[in-house]
């Protein structure tokens, strides 16, 4: 049902989608997990385009809420907030994305840039 309104009203998608996970079998919510996880990183990427911060960081935060292990979600999240000066955050969530992928140079660089920062008086 979700998918009919995509097109047209891609909020009233992640409604249904919600709903339809909290209803599904295991297997199922798993799936339907994911792909939340997609669509709100989508959106926190195309409401920061627009400069609507607090909507970025609650798509984010929606985000991580259906990905909790999302190397790449912690990642793309602490550069958005690196970006914005909240060094802080950043460094915790790219501790996070170093931890779940310790193979990815581009969080471990993008940490190592924000520890630098952090570093200085």
């Amino acid at each position: 049902f979700a998918r009919q309104f995509e097109a047209h009203a891609p909020d009233d998608t992640l409604f249904y989608l919600e709903h339809a996970a909290m209803a599904a079998t295991p297997e199922k919510r798993a799936s339907l997990h994911s792909e939340l996880a997609t669509k709100h990183e989508q959106f926190a990427k195309a409401h920061a385009e627009s400069q609507r911060i607090n909507e970025a960081t609650k798509s984010f935060e929606k985000a991580l809420s259906f990905a909790p292990n999302s190397a790449q979600l912690y990642h793309n999240y602490g550069i958005f907030l690196a970006e914005l000066g909240q060094l802080e955050t950043a460094q915790q969530l790219l501790t996070r994305a170093q931890q779940l992928a310790p193979q990815s140079a581009a969080t471990t660089q993008a940490l190592d840039l924000v520890q630098a920062q952090l570093a200085k008086p």
